[in-house]
C-alpha cells in the first residue's frame, strides 16, 4: 500500500489515482496494438486513460491509448490529452459511428448509465 501525506494538492490526488501498479504494466507489455477506452468520458474514465498510458510508459512500449466518448460530461478532450491519450468524439449509440471506430484488438469497456439515472429513463432503455 502506497502511503501519501493527506491533506494533498487535488492534482497529486488526480496522480495517484492513475499510478499503475507493476502487474498492469506486465499485462500491457503482453498486449499487442493500440487500447481503445470506449465510454472513457465518465467518473473513472480518465484516470483509467492515464493508468494505462503510464503503465505502457513503464515498459516504454509507445502504445496508442484512446479514449472514446461523447465528452459531454465529467472530463473534456483536453484532459486526456495532457496524459498522452488520444480522444475520438463518438455515440455509442450510432451505429455508423461504431463502425467508423479504428481497429484495435484491446477494448475496454466503460459506457453505461450509472448514478442519477432514476429521472431519465430514457437513458435505461435496453
Amino acid at each position: 500500500m502506497r502511503e501519501s501525506p493527506v491533506p494533498m494538492p487535488a492534482g497529486q490526488v488526480e496522480k495517484i489515482l492513475s499510478l499503475p501498479s507493476a502487474g498492469l504494466g506486465d499485462a500491457m507489455a503482453g498486449l499487442d496494438g493500440p487500447v481503445l477506452v470506449l465510454g472513457a468520458g465518465g467518473k473513472m474514465g480518465l484516470h483509467v486513460c492515464a493508468m494505462l498510458k503510464r503503465a505502457d510508459e513503464l515498459r516504454e512500449r509507445g502504445r496508442r491509448v484512446t479514449a472514446v466518448s461523447r465528452f459531454s460530461t465529467v472530463h473534456g478532450r483536453g484532459a486526456f490529452e495532457e496524459e498522452g491519450v488520444e480522444t475520438l468524439a463518438c455515440d455509442l449509440e450510432d451505429d455508423a459511428a461504431l463502425a467508423a471506430l479504428p481497429d484495435a484488438p484491446n477494448i475496454i469497456f466503460m459506457a453505461g448509465a450509472k448514478f442519477g439515472t432514476g429521472d431519465q429513463p430514457d437513458l435505461l432503455r435496453g
